[in-house]
């Protein structure tokens, strides 16, 4: 009975996983002079697993302000992003099948985005925005609380792909199980490998999209956190927010490794280097100490 169940439809388990990560991190490409970021490069365009938003977010009248009201333009953005499900996300995480999450592509590899590639794309959509902010102030303050709210972007989209586990995380739809269960219960020892084989690259594929898709904003919220502590260690900057980015890098080395945060904060341009060219120093520890200064509040520009 079970030889008969043709194992070749059951690929559709096998998730085809669009290929890329989150974020690129290297300057890809050119833009005018004052959209460029602290560490010289330009915002990237969503790469090849994050399509482009459809809708793009309405923070353009934000820009005309953001040298003279930097407050107005980032309580603006603040607002906007707040009612992103990219927020909705962090908290619950995702749910559904592999491919409703990261996405599949067909076999002409033509991709279908998933719930994760859409907050990425509106992700980078508002890390775009925040850039025109950042490099339009004359407030050291305002620029790094703006680098923060870039770096709580990628905080957030990997959070919500972190906690994103079984049950809410199904590796096959209802279906596939009950047809899966089926050759396992069966009495052929072939067919019940090949169908646990099955779930397991899925598994596995799900695993290998997901370290890479972490990896990605991992590096890209640790460089824009890393931004902000350097002006506010270059200004003598108060601010709550930035005990708490504080605070945040040091789980973050605990989480990730000081190999992998050297990595990602050497890479990291020096925005108080005023030839670009020079690149922040990375020293074990180092945002535990920083967390200590920062007791206070400043007075807001």
């Amino acid at each position: 009975m079970y030889a008969r169940i043709p194992l070749a439809a059951l690929g559709a388990v096998l998730v085809m996983l669009p290929g890329g990560a989150a974020t690129a991190q290297t300057c890809p490409r050119q833009c005018a002079p004052e959209l460029r970021q602290a560490d010289g490069c330009c915002p990237v365009s969503p790469p090849p697993s994050v399509p482009p938003p459809v809708a793009a977010p309405s923070g353009s009248a934000c820009a005309a302000i953001a040298s003279s009201d930097p407050a107005t333009c980032l309580a603006t953005l603040d607002a906007e992003i707040a009612r992103t499900a990219l927020e909705a996300h962090r908290n619950t995480g995702y749910r559904g099948t592999v491919p409703d999450i990261i996405g599949h592509a067909d076999a002409a590899g033509h991709v279908t985005p998933g719930l994760y590639q859409k907050d990425a794309a509106v992700a980078q959509a508002y890390d775009e925005r925040l850039e025109v902010l950042v490099r339009r102030t004359t407030s050291p303050l305002w620029a790094a609380l703006g680098r923060l709210r870039q770096a709580s972007l990628f905080d957030d989209l990997r959070t919500a792909l972190y906690v994103t586990v079984p049950p809410a995380l199904e590796f096959v739809t209802p279906t596939q199980d009950a047809l899966l269960q089926k050759i396992v219960n069966s009495s052929d020892p072939t067919l019940q490998a090949q169908a646990n084989e099955l779930r397991q690259a899925v598994k596995d594929g799900w695993m290998r999209k997901k370290l890479v898709e972490l990896a990605a904003a991992d590096e890209m919220m640790v460089r824009r956190y890393a931004t902000a502590l350097a002006l506010a260690s270059r200004y003598g900057l108060r601010h709550p927010q930035l005990v708490q980015a504080a605070l945040r890098l040091t789980t973050l080395t605990d989480l990730l490794g000081e190999d992998r945060m050297r990595e990602y904060v050497s890479a990291t341009r020096d925005p108080n280097d005023g030839t670009g060219a020079g690149h922040l120093m990375y020293t074990p520890g180092m945002y535990t100490a920083m967390a200590r200064p920062f007791e206070g509040t400043a007075s807001l520009p």
